[in-house]
Order: structure tokens, then sequence, then C-alpha cells
């Protein structure tokens, strides 16, 4: 039964209105426990990595709005909840915002040639037909060090094309520092 009643709030829980508490600092295991917030924990995984297309794409002005219009948080801490997005997860309400969110973010980066053109061809398959993003968290993996985004079918841990080659230009800039050094010294004598 919900009472349609105004109360006296204390203080001291008026403190807790704004505060943003990290589920994952304070019970990891409830994302398993409680089916809905974990879904919604994915929904804002794949917005973190959604607002990076679209604050940069001159065509998403709607979605602009659209994540504008909602706390910061939800797009930049993936594990950071306040007391009415609890609220909000427990009653369905964020769930179904963010599921729509994602729909309408991942159609339009499916149908825009801008952010098309900042998806990633995976280095180990190159598979060029298949553009694949971030976002793509059931079939893409990403590389801890450097962000090159692969499927997760072909990523081979500790084998990143792009950290390879970063790591060879690195060995290699060494190699003409302490060549040139060398060259140097053999001058002047």
């Amino acid at each position: 039964m919900y009472m349609d009643a105004v109360f006296v709030v204390v203080k001291f829980a008026l403190r807790f209105r704004d505060a943003l508490f990290n589920v994952q600092d304070i019970n990891p295991s409830l994302y398993r426990k409680v089916r809905r917030l974990g879904t919604v924990r994915v929904y804002r995984r794949q917005l973190y990595h959604f607002k990076d297309y679209i604050n940069v794409c001159r065509y998403a002005s709607k979605l602009k709005s659209d994540f504008a219009c909602r706390p910061l948080h939800l797009f930049t801490e993936v594990d950071t909840f306040s007391l009415d997005d609890l609220i909000k997860v427990k009653c369905g309400d964020l769930h179904n915002d963010l599921k729509v969110l994602v729909k309408e973010a991942t159609a339009h980066v499916q149908s825009c040639e801008l952010c098309q053109a900042k998806g990633f061809i995976c280095e180990f398959c190159q598979l060029s037909s298949d553009v694949i993003f971030p976002f793509e968290l059931k079939k893409v993996t990403q590389c801890a060090v450097c962000g090159s985004c692969f499927h997760k079918a072909c990523f081979l841990p500790d084998k990143c094309p792009r950290c390879d080659r970063k790591n060879r230009r690195t060995r290699l800039q060494k190699q003409t520092k302490i060549t040139r050094a060398a060259d140097g010294s053999s001058d002047e004598s």
C-alpha cells in the first residue's frame, strides 16, 4: 500500500539524498544477486563507451540532449549510484530508461558515417567488413593497456598488436639514441 502523505525528513537523512554510492566497493556480489542491478550496470558500461561517440558527432544533437538531461555519473562512473538511482532500479524505471537510450545510441552509431569511421577493425582477424565498437560488450574486448578493440574470440592477452608496435617503436627509438650518443662520443675522440 502506498501512502501519499508528506513526512518530515530528518536532516541526517537529507545528507544521503545527493550522495553517491559505489556498489563495487560496498558489495560487488549485489550485481549477481540483484539481476536488474546487473543489467543496469551492463547498460551503463555501454553508455560509458557511447558517450565518446555521441559527444563528438555533429549529427547526434538529439542524443546529446538525451545524455545531458541525465546525471553525469550514469555515463562516467559505471558502479556509482545515487539513492534515487537505486530506487529507480528497484521499480524498473532506470532499467527501461537506459535500455531505450542504448537502443537509440546503437541505432545512431550503426547508421552514422562519422561514428562508423571511429570504429575498430580487429587486428587479429582483419575482417574489414565487421567494424567493431567498445560498447559491443558481448562480442568485443579491449586491450587493458592501449584500449584497442578486438573480437573476444580473436584476442590473445599479452599479444596486442598495437602494444607490440608501440613497444618495438620505443625500443627502436632507445637504440637510435644510444647509437647517436655512441657516435657523438667517438667523434670527440
